[in-house]
């Protein structure tokens, strides 16, 4: 108390009674005190303390009530209140305190009021918050409070009043909220909120109060808001909320405001409404009165409650949304004679947000194609009630949890894309009794368990792709019943034993890779029976025996790795006869004799590795030297003479990066029809791992990000530029090589975080003077075209963790 009072200047509070004074704590004003004068309560609100909070308060071990509100504190809030585990009253409002609100505040778990109103509190509400489950109020109102409405918030199951109001708070409105299942008033006016109004407040049946005016809200309101049938107050001013006013806000009876001006609604008002929307409001909104109340669209309000759960006013392209034309002119939207939906494809388009439940009452639809998004969030359960859905396309964004068993029910299923998002769980076995679908891609997530042998059922499966997962358990010798399939990609898997024989029986298949799981035992001599197949990969895995001489057999092979196994022999000389390979990696094995001169004849090769097969003899077909990529690293053999003239390769690979750093993946396009100087030696470098542990040692906040520091102190030889009129900084995504003047490119590329012209090395198509001192001359060679937001999240320290070229994927017929 001593402290308390030094540090508040205590001498001239209002009322000092007995402070400092030999009486006991009881009899000092303002505090409360147990039998054994052991403080329990501090109530000196409105008593002119002026100074900081001492952190001493927390050891009042016994302390229930802490009432300092309406004072002229300054300095933080010590993290030391966190000790108090008794706390029941935190009352620190209409003062000056300033700083973070202490994550420690989260741990009073017995806090059932906590007042932080009206002060000058900065940084973001800690989503300990939401671990307080006995409090009722909280007041965080009138700060200067920045980031997101922590989605923890909605733990807040006792809680019967929140005050978010007058803050700095951006993104969007938690959906979670929707869980407070006992609040009141719900105060969120005067922020900088942005997406859609969740539907999901439409459960709050208890709310009085609810304030989300001066926003930046968008989208439609959302017609569950129908269902607060307590609710007396209700703000959405002032927002860029549009589309039509739901006939639903007719069931708001008690309503006594209701203020929507400052918005862009469209449409008839609802007669119904003239009970919470006078003649006057209506017309001061630019509306009028509908004849009669519209009839329900159940396809309509799914596609708004999309609409605002996905940040639609943020997507690329929302022609048509929210307006008063019909459905089929909305964009992306198709509809059948009858005006039901049949078809929303918004591949491409910035949609974010998440998949609201809602989607699964578009009972006639038949498409959804979502491709290459950043949607959040889970699948929707509900999403297995579209039984005439023939394509789901979700590949490509930010999905989360597993995968929902109801999917199975999607019987007439053909297409399923849930690829490269953050999938975990196992595979439902639902799944495998789609007997209709055609394409199952579920690759690059964090899928769990095994392949179930009860895939036979996937009879009119053309593509199977589980690559990059954590999947255990033997390849089911069932998929080789699958006689449809073109497509077989489980690589990056750690999936163990043999390889089924089976296999073999796939005589449409094109694309088959095993690589980077634990597979043992010999390749099947069966896989050289496949007439069509284009790419065969099963590198990285602990294959034993010889490669099989049939797989000479495959003449339309393009691109063949058994790298890094064990495999032993001879190199068959019928591998010769496979003549449109470029593709050919055998390295890291324990291959032995003589290296078969009759391989000279593959004169496509663009990439040849026989490194690491120390007991190879003889020598290397002299028509190897000019691969593009060759790995000959310690097999010291010298090249064969020949006489004849050795062709240029005729086409090249259009190659993808998937680069994985501690912050998550991204991946980058690379552009070798305008670089393929600087890509050759991109791929050169990945493949021998330079860039494995490199570190973001440059960080440009809102401009660039640069790496390629070899982590062992390794250097790369520089060489010179090749500049392109087409090497534009344009946009942000943009990867280029960084040098340090001309002719001094080497290892190291930096990505763009903005339009950033001031490095291009043309300006309206005429070459800049690059070998000026300060002029920037820098060469792009790709662009990112996914995971940009894990670029924007980059730090300086960060590290790359791998680097993964999909080249082999590529199926194109050769030019």
């Amino acid at each position: 108390m001593t402290a308390l009072y030094d540090a508040t200047d205590g001498d001239n509070w209002i009322d000092n009674t007995n402070w400092l004074s030999d009486k006991p704590l009881r009899e000092w004003h303002g505090i409360g005190a147990d039998e054994n004068d052991r403080v329990t309560v501090l109530d000196l609100s409105d008593n002119n303390l002026r100074g900081v909070l001492p952190p001493e308060l927390g050891q009042l071990m016994r302390l229930s009530s802490i009432f300092l509100s309406t004072n002229l504190l300054r300095g933080t809030i010590p993290s030391d209140l966190g000790n108090l585990s008794h706390l029941r009253q935190l009352s620190l409002s209409e003062n000056q305190l300033e700083g973070a609100i202490p994550t420690e505040l989260g741990g009073l778990s017995q806090l059932v009021w906590l007042w932080l109103s009206d002060n000058r509190l900065t940084g973001s509400i800690p989503p300990q918050i939401g671990d307080l489950m006995n409090l009722e109020v909280l007041s965080l109102g009138e700060n200067l409070l920045s980031g997101w409405i922590p989605a923890e918030l909605g733990r807040l199951k006792a809680a019967s009043q929140i005050s978010l109001d007058n803050n700095q708070l951006s993104g969007s409105i938690p959906p979670e909220l929707g869980d407070l299942t006992n609040v009141r008033d719900l105060w969120m006016g005067h922020n900088q909120l942005t997406g859609g109004i969740p539907p999901e407040l439409g459960k709050l049946r208890t709310l009085g109060t609810l304030d989300l005016g001066e926003n930046s809200l968008s989208g439609a309101i959302p017609p569950e808001l129908g269902n607060l049938r307590a609710l007396t107050d209700l703000v959405l001013l002032n927002n860029d909320l549009r589309g039509e006013i739901p006939v639903e806000l007719k069931d708001l009876t008690g309503l006594r405001s209701l203020r929507l001006g400052g918005n862009d609604f469209v449409g008839c008002v609802a007669p119904s409404l003239s009970d919470v929307l006078s003649e006057g409001v209506v017309a001061g909104l630019g509306l009028r009165y509908c004849r009669r109340d519209p009839e329900p669209d159940p396809d309509k309000a799914a596609l708004i409650a999309f609409y605002n759960a996905s940040g639609g006013a943020s997507w690329s392209d929302d022609t048509g949304w929210l307006t008063t034309r019909p459905i089929d002119r909305w964009h992306g939207v198709k509809t059948d004679p009858n005006g039901r939906v049949i078809e929303l494809n918004l591949a491409r388009n910035a949609v974010a947000g998440r998949l609201p439940a809602k989607m699964g009452d578009l009972s006639h639809i038949r498409v959804i194609d979502l491709f290459m998004n950043s949607v959040g969030g889970t699948i929707p359960a509900n999403l297995g009630n579209l039984s005439r859905l023939t394509k789901l396309e979700l590949s490509r964004n930010a999905l989360v949890g597993e995968i929902p068993p109801e999917l199975g029910g999607l019987r007439n299923l053909s297409e399923l894309g849930l690829g490269q998002n953050s999938l975990t769980g196992e595979i439902p076995a639902s799944i495998w009794r789609l007997a209709k679908l055609e394409r199952l891609n579920l690759r690059r997530n964090q899928l769990t368990g095994s392949i179930s042998p009860v895939i036979r059922n996937l009879r009119n499966l053309v593509r199977l792709d589980l690559h990059n997962n954590l999947l255990t358990g033997p390849i089911p010798a069932e998929i080789g019943s699958l006689s449809d399939l073109q497509a077989l990609s489980l690589g990056s898997n750690r999936l163990s034993g043999h390889i089924p024989p089976e296999l073999g029986q796939l005589r449409k298949l094109i694309h088959f890779d095993v690589s980077g799981n634990q597979l043992t035992g010999a390749i099947p001599v069966q896989l050289g029976q496949i007439p069509t197949l284009e790419s065969l990969a099963a590198s990285k895995n602990q294959l034993v025996g010889h490669i099989p001489a049939e797989i000479g057999n495959l003449s339309k092979l393009r691109a063949l790795s058994l790298s890094s196994n064990q495999l032993t022999g001879p190199i068959p000389a019928s591998l010769a006869d496979l003549t449109d390979l470029y593709f050919f990696n055998i390295a890291d094995n324990n291959l032995s004799g003589d290296i078969p001169v009759e391989l000279g004849a593959l004169r496509n090769l663009e990439t040849v590795g026989i490194g690491k097969n120390e007991l190879l003899t003889g020598c290397i077909p002299a028509e190897w030297q000019s691969a593009p990529f060759p790995d000959f690293s310690r097999v010291d053999l010298p090249f064969c003479e020949t006489t004849e003239v050795v062709p240029t390769p005729v086409s090249r690979v259009t190659y993808e990066a998937v680069i994985t750093t501690n912050k998550g993946s991204f991946v980058v396009e690379l552009l070798d029809d305008i670089a393929r100087e600087y890509v050759d030696n991109f791929l050169r470098l990945v493949w021998s791992e330079f860039y494995v542990g490199s570190e973001w040692h440059r960080v440009v906040p809102g401009s660039l990000v640069q790496t390629g520091f070899n982590a062992e102190g390794k250097t790369v030889e520089s060489f010179d530029d090749e500049f392109h009129p087409d090497m534009k900084h344009d946009v942000a995504g943009i990867v280029s090589m960084a040098n340090d003047g001309l002719n001094t490119n080497t290892s190291q590329f930096f990505i763009t975080l903005r339009p950033s012209p001031e490095f291009d090395p043309y300006v309206d198509g005429e070459l800049k003077s690059c070998e000026s001192p300060g002029v920037s001359c820098h060469a792009v060679f790709g662009k990112v075209i996914q995971g940009m937001s894990v670029v924007m999240e980059i730090e300086e320290g960060d590290v790359i963790e791998a680097i993964d070229i999909e080249s082999y994927i590529t199926l194109h017929p050769r030019k």
